[in-house]
């Protein structure tokens, strides 16, 4: 009977230890939980100029229009993800802006964004003019309508 209750006693401790093993998590699974920050390898930092397009804190994202940055990439439009969606506030698309890109191997952001001046190239709210998104999509077989361009 003793050595019944030895035998499994040694198969509980066994179960035991190789459940504790088993949810050991993998030095993979340890890595995935960190972020960009702890993981950063080969982090580039560059100093652009640019213009707000559209400002998505929702997304912790801006689309800016930016010069080219020397040694990295040529001067485009396009969106950046932000950390802190706390950067955005206060920005407006036309608003000219500083900022820092931080890249990596596999990722990008932006940080210590700020307005440079008063806000640029608008587009005009008053007037004869329309914004292309406020126009009706003719239907076919419709006539253009009468249009006036101005130079």
């Amino acid at each position: 009977m003793l050595s019944r209750m030895l035998r499994l006693l040694l198969v509980l401790v066994s179960v035991m230890a190789l459940l504790a093993t088993g949810c050991k998590k993998s030095s993979g699974d340890y890595f995935a939980l960190y972020t960009h920050e702890v993981l950063e390898t080969n982090r580039q930092v560059f100093q652009v100029d640019g213009l707000v397009v559209e400002v998505k804190p929702l997304e912790n994202s801006v689309t800016l229009k930016h010069a080219a940055v020397p040694g990295y990439m040529a001067a485009m439009t396009m969106p950046f993800d932000v950390k802190d969606t706390n950067l955005l506030t206060g920005l407006e698309p036309g608003d000219p802006v500083s900022f820092q890109l931080i890249v990596t191997d596999t990722y990008g952001y932006i940080v210590r964004i700020r307005k440079t001046g008063p806000k640029t190239n608008a587009p005009p709210t008053t007037g004869p003019f329309r914004l292309v998104r406020d126009v009706e999509p003719l239907k076919a077989g419709d006539l253009l309508p009468g249009y006036h361009f101005t130079n």
